[in-house]
């Protein structure tokens, strides 16, 4: 038996062989004349590439190695009329085109048809559930990116950083373009940009976007969730093509939610181009390059609630967000051989500012000195940058490739293809090191790593704070160095913190205890500091990939064979810390860059810490598959086999014991293993009738943990209290699942599918706890178990007399031992054993929603279509377009008033809602307006209307209260939960108590406030401060987070050539 599979290994190996999602699809079909005889020896040709075909003895031909979009395709024979006919071809499928030709005339034109209206609308080689989005479709739907149509799917939820299929976490989904992974492997899906603001390719550059949910065959691996897979246009070798598109927010036509308060809007501008057609330089070459570009300047924009003092804390400053991206492609054809070059640059920075930052707005001030007589400081260089910019930390995230792909066509009914490709996906989260805009091609410019210096104060010298040349563990530019001064009234000498004689402001750990805010409140509102945020990612990783594919014609029996491989070598770089004005801070290290671990000098043994952490981690990926799709007598079978390899490629803590392992331990250390699996894929499809067919498949999925989980907090050398470390040696997760579909068409524009699926999920990514000295920790380990059930439900209608629809409904359930990795993270420990108790029975995950709707409804009017007014047709080539959703609630644990679980896990439900988008499309062909020089060009002009009728339903409640506006915890202050020390607005040297501590803040400022002086009696009593702390609340609740949002508009104008 070893034998075998070592054979079959390297029969795999051998073969040219990939893993990449499909880009290519296959037509075939029979061409007869009127008397239904083959035309044999008839061209078929499909314009706009180099693809074609002669037609056989029986009249049969096949076109394979076609680029997945919508082409016309010519058949020629002697003696016939041409027969023209448009289809559409999807990657991975087979479309069947028959041809009718009729015998020629003089006068004779050519027959032309739009074979597209009366494709089969199923397929019958389609492998596993697969959701295919054609570009021109997507284009009806009021969503602006490919994440919003992938989350229309049956079986698909949007969440955060990817996408939930069928019952997976988001991290379990794998995105691709073009066959390339673009997903974040250190944290999953989109990563640190989420779905809405990953720097993705222009939706409107797409030829189709592939939706695989289950059931997919063995050239799909490392994953056991689904796959999203997005093909980009390569440009046509007949004719040019491109659009030009812009779109902004309509804030006039923003709804108001419950309570009357009107959402604001982003100030959002977004601009898409793209261009693509032949290259002079070289016959049969293409090109096609697009861009996008999106700024917001209100990211974050809400409610428009008006604080005390008239900010609109629906839009606040400091929140900008600038999405970018360029793709490119050029094909050059020869004969058989076509090289692509491709390539995209995907940029995204965002601005993160929140309400509790808002006012701290002082100015930064450089070179001040100190007046040795008086004590105070000179006035200095202003930098006039309110402190929240210089603090709030941005996010960049650059997602990067470019690639080299070789197809060579070997026959009729076979080619391989072969690519090389450099990917990486890089995040850097840190405050501003200047303040201007990125630009088109450029990210937000952030203080990298530093310990050259440490502020340091002297009551003698003239400088209130001064940079010292040493190295203390901490990064430059976060230290402020405490000075014995007076506070700002003078009564009273304090350790205040000064200004970072580097950056002008004052720095070290966010504070609060400031009362400078309209409200007057302390500990809501930080003053100076600067948040935990400070962390650089780069995930970089070479690839190769080939496949083999053939289609064999053997007579009742036919053959699809593919055989693939991929190869990747990472580079994983990260350096992470939380603490960085701090000597001793948290932090986490496997980077050669900005001088490795700066932090080692005080590590146990600081030679071994630094050859261990001061370098990135390599793991290398290696497989291969083989699968066939066999046809005999209607019936198909497809069998597949896919092998895996894993070599994580460092060490990992193999001795376990009651103390401690720390990373520059010499002993307790050992090489984690290579990983393998080997997964068997099986599918028979059973067609009914020509117009309909059953589906059975099983299928072995096997996933590998992210890298974040592997390495994250491994290099750990002291350990910190609740800390969870990596795992390098973890075994891949494993998913069993089996799936039966039925498709059905009902007539030519009807079609409906129904799926039923089973998904076993085993080794699934938890914690597990250790009892050691100093502390406990937890470690990552594929330790925890699930199963996902579901039904889904597909009615289908082609745009056809002036409607068309997709209604999807999905049934489903979710449930295991573990939502996330962590949602075991805070159990408490036995009350007997001290040990701590990990659920053994499942229940319902965080996610497990189990009604969703989607219903996608399209009027479509043609040129001269629609109503007649005094021989006009006000309502020609034009698009509405209504996406209606609905969505039952998720499950959460019921807390009490302190935040502890009671009852079952996850055993109420959050509310359901429903919301309807529009968009409506009114073309204009210049052509009617400038003569028939201007061609195809038309002029659209749309609108875009989210939650169309300003429902603003509850969505959520919270855990503790059930209630949607208090969460039974910031918003459920009493009265004695204030301070009962009264503050003075003047020190009296009459009244001691005026001039304590007490009285002053960490910086030298006094507590009281008028703001919070109600009566202006000159005190702050315990009661003010309640009453201040209540108009805070309110206004709090006010922006309804836990409702729908209300309506939002957006109005645009695209040119299409």
């Amino acid at each position: 038996m070893k034998l075998r599979l070592l054979a079959l290994f390297l029969c795999m190996l051998t073969a040219p062989l990939s893993a990449i999602a499909g880009l290519y699809g296959t037509l075939s079909g029979k061409v007869t004349d009127d008397k239904g005889k083959p035309v044999v020896g008839a061209t078929v040709r499909v314009q706009g590439t180099t693809r074609g075909a002669f037609v056989k003895a029986d009249g049969k031909y096949i076109v394979v190695n076609i680029p997945a979009g919508t082409y016309t395709v010519v058949f020629k024979a002697v003696n016939y009329k041409d027969f023209k006919a448009t289809v559409s071809i999807s990657a991975d499928q087979t479309t069947e085109l028959n041809a009718r030709m009729q015998e020629a005339t003089v006068t004779s034109n050519a027959v032309v048809v739009d074979a597209k209206k009366e494709q089969n609308m199923v397929s019958k080689t389609q492998i596993g559930s697969l959701r295919s989005n054609q570009g021109e479709d997507n284009i009806r739907v009021a969503r602006e990116t490919v994440q919003g149509i992938v989350a229309l799917n049956a079986g698909v939820q949007g969440a955060g950083n990817g996408f939930q299929i069928r019952g997976s976490r988001a991290n379990e989904t794998q995105i691709r373009v073009d066959g390339l992974e673009v997903s974040d492997r250190f944290s999953g899906g989109f990563g640190s940009s989420g779905t809405t603001y990953s720097p993705t390719v222009s939706n409107f550059a797409v030829e189709e976007v592939q939706v695989l949910t289950g059931g997919f065959s063995a050239e799909y691996g490392n994953v056991i969730g689904g796959f999203v897979n997005t093909v980009v246009k390569t440009g046509r070798t007949d004719r040019y093509e491109g659009f030009i598109r812009w779109r902004r927010d309509l804030p006039a036509l923003y709804g108001e939610a419950g309570n009357g308060v009107k959402l604001m809007n982003k100030d959002e501008n977004s601009f898409d181009i793209g261009i693509g057609g032949p290259l002079q330089v070289l016959e049969n070459a293409t090109f096609f390059l697009t861009g996008r570009y999106a700024r917001e300047i209100y990211g974050g924009a809400s409610l428009g609630v008006l604080d005390p003092a008239g900010n609109n804390l629906g839009q606040l400053p400091n929140q900008e967000t600038w999405v970018r991206n360029m793709t490119g492609r050029m094909k050059f054809n020869f004969s058989d051989l076509s090289v692509t070059l491709g390539g995209q640059i995907g940029l995204t920075s965002r601005e993160r500012m929140g309400w509790g930052w808002l006012y701290a707005d002082d100015f930064g001030v450089k070179n001040q000195k100190v007046d040795l007589n008086t004590g105070r400081l000179t006035s200095g260089d202003t930098i006039y940058v309110p402190e929240y910019a210089a603090k709030m930390a941005v996010v960049n995230n650059i997602v990067n490739n470019a690639f080299i792909r070789v197809n060579q066509t070997l026959s009729s009914n076979s080619f391989f293809e072969f690519t090389v490709s450099s990917n990486s996906n890089n995040n850097e989260i840190g405050k501003r090191m200047n303040f201007d805009d990125p630009g088109i091609f450029g990210t937000i410019e952030v203080y990298k790593p530093q310990d050259l210096y440490q502020p340091r104060t002297n009551t003698k010298s003239e400088f209130p704070s001064e940079l010292v040349e040493t190295s203390d563990g901490a990064i430059d530019w976060f230290q402020s160095a405490p000075r014995t001064q007076r506070t700002a009234d003078g009564y009273l000498f304090l350790d205040i913190y000064q200004r970072n004689p580097l950056t002008g402001y004052i720095e070290d750990n966010a504070n609060s205890s400031s009362t400078d805010n309209p409200y007057g409140l302390q500990s809501f509102f930080n003053r100076h500091g600067n948040e935990r945020n400070f962390e650089f990612r780069s995930q970089n990783f070479l690839q190769f990939d080939g496949f083999y594919n053939a289609n064999i014609d053997a007579g009742e029996i036919t053959h699809n064979f593919k055989a693939g491989f991929e190869v990747r070598s990472y580079e994983l770089r990260r350096h992470n810390n939380s603490l960085p004005w701090d000597g001793n801070p948290f932090f986490d290290i496997y980077t050669d860059e900005y001088g490795g671990n700066i932090y080692s000098k005080n590590a146990i043994n600081p030679q071994v810490v630094n050859d261990r952490t001061g370098k990135p981690m390599k793991p290398i990926e290696a497989s291969g598959y083989v699968q066939d799709q066999i046809k005999y007598k209607g019936i198909i079978i497809n069998a597949g086999l896919r092998f895996d390899m894993t070599n994580p490629n460092a060490i990992y803590r193999s001795q376990r014991s009651n103390v401690w392992l720390p990373i520059s331990s010499t002993e307790g250390f050992s090489d984690a293993t290579v990983k393998f699996q080997l997964s068997p894929r099986l599918a028979i499809t059973y067609p009914v009738t020509d117009r309909s067919i059953f589906t059975l498949a099983y299928g072995v999925y096997f996933q590998m943990p992210n890298f974040s989980y592997m390495y994250d907090g491994f290099n750990t050398d002291r350990l910190r209290g609740n800390t969870i470390v990596g795992n390098p040696n973890m075994e891949a997760q494993r998913t069993n699942a089996y799936q039966v579909s039925y498709n059905l068409q009902l007539s030519d524009d009807f079609a409906f599918d129904l799926t039923a699926y089973y998904k076993d999920i085993y080794n699934q990514v938890g914690i597990r706890n250790f009892r050691v000295v100093p502390d406990n920790y937890q470690e990552y380990a594929v330790a925890e178990y699930g199963s996902a059930r579901g039904i889904e439900f597909t009615l289908r209608k082609r745009p056809t007399n002036h409607i068309g629809f997709n209604i999807n409904y999905t049934l489903a359930s979710v449930s295991g031992t573990s939502s996330s990795p962590e949602s075991n993270y805070a159990l408490q420990p036995d009350p007997y054993t001290g040990q701590v108790t990990f659920p053994l029975s499942e229940f319902p995950f965080n996610s497990d929603r189990r009604h969703v709707i989607n219903a996608i409804i399209d009027f479509v009017w043609g040129r001269e279509e629609g109503i007649e007014i005094a021989g006009m047709h006000p309502m020609e080539n034009m698009t509405i377009s209504f996406t209606n959703r609905f969505l039952s609630g998720t499950p959460y644990t019921r807390q009490d008033r302190r935040g502890n679980p009671i009852g079952e896990f996850n055993a109420e439900r959050q509310p359901s809602f429903f919301s309807t988008d529009l968009r409506i499309t009114k073309a204009f062909m210049l052509q009617d307006w400038f003569g028939e020089s201007m061609g195809r060009t038309s002029l659209q002009i749309f609108a875009d209307v989210f939650n169309l009728f300003n429902r603003t339903d509850v969505v959520a409640v919270f855990a503790r209260t059930q209630d949607p506006d208090n969460d039974g915890d910031v918003l459920d202050r009493m009265l004695g939960d204030f301070s009962p020390v009264i503050w003075y607005r003047d020190a009296n040297l009459s009244n001691p108590s005026s001039f304590q501590p007490t009285q002053y803040d960490i910086y030298g400022e006094r507590l009281y406030r008028e703001q919070a002086d109600f009566n202006k009696d000159g005190i702050v009593t315990q009661e003010e401060k309640y009453e201040s702390y209540k108009d805070w609340r309110e206004d709090r609740i006010a922006f309804r987070g836990n409702y729908q949002t209300p309506r939002s508009a957006f109005f645009g104008m695209m040119i299409n050539f």
